[in-house]
């Protein structure tokens, strides 16, 4: 697998600590809803400062106590589940790159060392320009966690090609289009009959997203190519990112 990436699994409370920090932004916003997910797995910690008027300095040092203690008390099937999903990966990987190679026809990689932050959390974001994101720890759902990252790598693929082929689209002011494409193109990907097979998973949508993934699926179906997905389905999406932008 000499040009394709090779992905370092991770365990880092550090990054733990920098994810919550990031994601408190949303609490009390119009996107509470990714805090709410970020917290999903650890009621108990939430039910500690959720609408007490306690302030944001006091729930990172609540977190911070938080992630040190359950960090210690879980080391070791912490480790253990790093090594069991980089060695289950390993097992998918090749096949994951030759789907990848049918619709991107063989587009190149973007370079980096590219990482896999295991997290504790209920939400895994990603960072395209480090190439690195986060996948679950211990899924209610064991085959969930693959779908994860094969969903993250796709997402480091679409925004490499895209932003190589249509440089406009690297301006801030598209940011929501790029976002809304992106994930609905992953969702046409990952509920394609090939990936099901491979990953033995149907993917989450945004519920959002459910009305114009049924439309733009029989397109895709047809040709499942990433020069059509351009063509046919991202006028679609456009007009309708810019009819949600009227009308939220």
């Amino acid at each position: 697998l000499m040009n394709y990436p090779k992905i370092k699994f991770k365990i880092s409370k550090n990054k733990e600590f920098e994810v919550f920090k990031e994601f408190l932004n949303y609490y009390k916003s119009d996107q509470e809803r990714l805090f709410n997910w970020l917290l999903a797995p650890h009621k108990t910690f939430k039910k500690g400062f959720w609408n007490k008027g306690i302030s944001n300095t006091q729930i990172i040092k609540l977190a911070k106590k938080y992630i040190d203690e359950y960090y210690k008390l879980h080391a070791k099937d912490l480790n253990n589940d790093n090594i069991v999903t980089g060695t289950s990966w390993g097992k998918k990987e090749k096949k994951f790159y030759n789907l990848i190679d049918e619709i991107f026809d063989h587009y190149k990689w973007p370079k980096g060392k590219y990482t896999g932050y295991l997290t504790v959390w209920g939400i895994y974001p990603r960072y395209i320009k480090e190439k690195t994101f986060c996948f679950p720890y211990k899924h209610k759902i064991k085959k969930y966690v693959l779908t994860v990252i094969a969903h993250e790598m796709l997402h480091f693929i679409f925004y490499s090609y895209l932003f190589n082929k249509y440089p406009k689209y690297k301006n801030k002011k598209y940011g929501m289009l790029i976002w809304h494409s992106s994930e609905i193109f992953n969702s046409l990907v990952q509920k394609s009959r090939p990936w099901v097979k491979l990953f033995e998973l149907k993917p989450r949508n945004y519920p959002e997203h459910n009305e114009i993934i049924k439309k733009l699926d029989e397109t895709w179906k047809s040709e499942r190519k990433i020069p059509a997905f351009f063509s046919e389905a991202f006028p679609v999406i456009k007009k309708w990112v810019d009819g949600i932008s009227v009308n939220p």
